[in-house]
């Protein structure tokens, strides 16, 4: 008997490894979602595996404060004049593409420096999910309003797209950001978006341009397109970002 429970252990031992490593590729969260994909900075060299468009020295740095948690953050950094590394706009972004099923959970936290983040009339994006053409979803201040802006239909001027007002920037301290994305172009797609687990965003139907549900790519960093033609009211903008992670099943 002794015998074939150490074999009985031995194979179950086995095949929870199997599963593990084969059916469930993915660490699994708090929540019981697999983690597809996470940064923290807390390693030396982050981005593995990332595309990175930072056009400058300044463009990205990891940083040891501010921090949400651990011991350091990524601090991005977008300065009037910097070089064009797309064929549009002025950016320091990284560009994740998430694999699997199309309802997925995305986390970030964020810390806007006063001193870094003047009131500047002209738009910017902090983050962004894209297939083709304009990012189909969007969070991006302006006047320091945070505005979600969502749309799915390239006939229609983006500026009659679903716009969430979301209230005043809150600077000087980490905002923690959830979207839980379920991408369609169909009427089953879902964008929540929470602050702090404050629910702020509700949104049901269409929210992707792309018609073989493919899920779009995900950007987060600065973006700010008017810097390639002209100057605005700000030459500068600074962003600390911590805890980016993506769950799905």
């Amino acid at each position: 008997m002794k015998t074939l429970s150490n074999l009985t252990l031995s194979v179950t031992c086995l095949l929870l490894t199997f599963y593990s490593k084969y059916m469930f590729p993915f660490p699994l969260s708090s929540q019981g979602r697999h983690i597809q994909y996470q940064e923290n900075f807390e390693g030396k060299t982050p981005w593995v595996g990332i595309h990175t468009q930072f056009p400058e020295q300044h463009s990205f740095e990891r940083v040891p404060s501010p921090v949400s948690e651990g011991n350091f953050s990524g601090k991005f950094e977008l300065r009037f004049g910097d070089k064009k590394i797309t064929s549009t706009g002025i950016r320091s972004e990284v560009l994740i593409f998430p694999t699997g099923n199309n309802e997925k959970w995305y986390y970030f936290d964020v810390y806007f420096p006063s001193a870094g983040w003047i009131a500047d009339k002209d738009e910017e994006l902090i983050t962004q999910w894209r297939t083709e053409g304009n990012p189909e979803i969007s969070l991006r201040i302006k006047h320091d309003e945070l505005i979600l802006r969502i749309g799915h239909n390239k006939g229609i001027p983006t500026n009659l797209w679903h716009h969430y007002k979301l209230g005043k920037l809150k600077k000087d301290k980490w905002l923690k950001f959830r979207f839980h994305i379920v991408h369609s172009n169909r009427d089953d797609g879902v964008v929540e978006l929470l602050e702090d687990d404050e629910l702020l965003v509700q949104h049901f139907g269409p929210n992707t341009l792309s018609h073989n549900q493919e899920l779009p790519h995900w950007k987060l960093g600065l973006y700010k397109w008017t810097w390639e033609k002209r100057r605005t009211l700000v030459h500068k903008r600074v962003i600390y970002f911590d805890n980016i992670k993506i769950e799905g099943e």
